[in-house]
């Protein structure tokens, strides 16, 4: 599990840096390949964090998934799109 705080100096971001760029997407494309439950993916194209097409690019990896794109919402749009992302995932999840 990896968790990011912001840092505190250059040697912090420095390993956070290290840390980020340890990830491997190739691992990550097979394992949404493998997913076979149903997934609700929300994303906001404003999202400064994430490029909308890295999760345009999941979407499509994923068999059985809905999706929730916001035109804006930012990187937090889990708390900026709350009402929206709690009725995807009541229909979804019923």
């Amino acid at each position: 599990k990896i968790k990011l705080h912001a840092p505190r100096s250059a040697g912090e971001l420095e390993h956070q840096l290290a840390i980020i760029s340890s990830i491997r997407f190739e691992r990550i494309q097979r394992w949404a390949s493998s997913v076979d439950v149903p997934a609700l993916l929300a994303f906001a194209k404003d999202d400064r964090l994430i490029q909308f097409t890295i999760e345009r690019e999941l979407a499509e990896l994923l068999e059985n998934v809905e999706t929730l794109e916001f035109e804006e919402g930012g990187h937090q749009h889990q708390k900026t799109k709350a009402p929206e992302v709690a009725t995807g995932a009541i229909e979804l999840f019923g």
